[in-house]
């Protein structure tokens, strides 16, 4: 079965960027899938807590040296980006090493309108709007290990029916694994007034 993945609930943390000014230019490229090229800089975070395998900051998905290296063993290395983050709590003076944003820039033109309600912007499915969503899994072939949604604004990490199981083995710590059905009865990414 495919699966999206996100954090735990309980694993949510405050995390802010020191140097926001420095993406702001990313958040379009970020959106459209479109990869990043070598001049992107290194994120400064400052987090409340203690970060799981995965969490987020605003728009950016960051995750462990060891999701990063998992996706790597799975052959996924051509369908994702990753950038190092320098990730540290200042209230205990602890720094976090081997943290990474991901960008995920295989697509799949999969997003299932029959079953989704939503309404498009621009050419594109508006985010903001989603308040169901589904994907054509027969559009989802096994090629397709790591990927992201076409023309959706938000990078959603979903992985195809091979590598879900695994992800799910390695029981990374706060990395929740969720079938389209159970995304759409609680995901916080989604105007959940259906």
């Amino acid at each position: 079965m495919i699966k999206v993945v996100y954090f735990e609930p309980d694993w949510y943390i405050d995390a802010n960027i020191v140097n926001f000014d420095d993406f702001k230019k990313y958040g379009k490229p970020l959106a459209s899938g479109e990869p990043f090229d070598s001049s992107f800089p290194q994120m400064d975070l400052f987090i409340r807590g203690k970060p799981g395998d995965i969490f987020k900051s605003g728009i950016w998905t960051i995750v462990s040296k060891k999701f990063v290296e998992l996706l790597r063993q799975l052959g996924c290395d051509e369908y994702f980006q990753s950038f190092p983050v320098n990730v540290s709590n200042p209230k205990v003076r602890r720094v976090f090493d081997g943290y990474s944003i991901i960008h995920v820039t295989h697509q799949v033109d999969c997003f299932d309108e029959s079953n989704s309600r939503f309404e498009i912007k621009n050419g594109h499915y508006a985010s903001t709007s989603v308040k169901r969503l589904f994907i054509d899994e027969s559009k989802v072939s096994d090629n397709d290990l790591l990927f992201r949604i076409k023309n959706y604004p938000k990078m959603l990490i979903i992985l195809n029916s091979i590598t879900a199981p695994k992800f799910e083995e390695a029981k990374l710590k706060g990395v929740q694994l969720y079938s389209f059905t159970e995304w759409n009865q609680s995901s916080p990414e989604l105007s959940l007034d259906v």
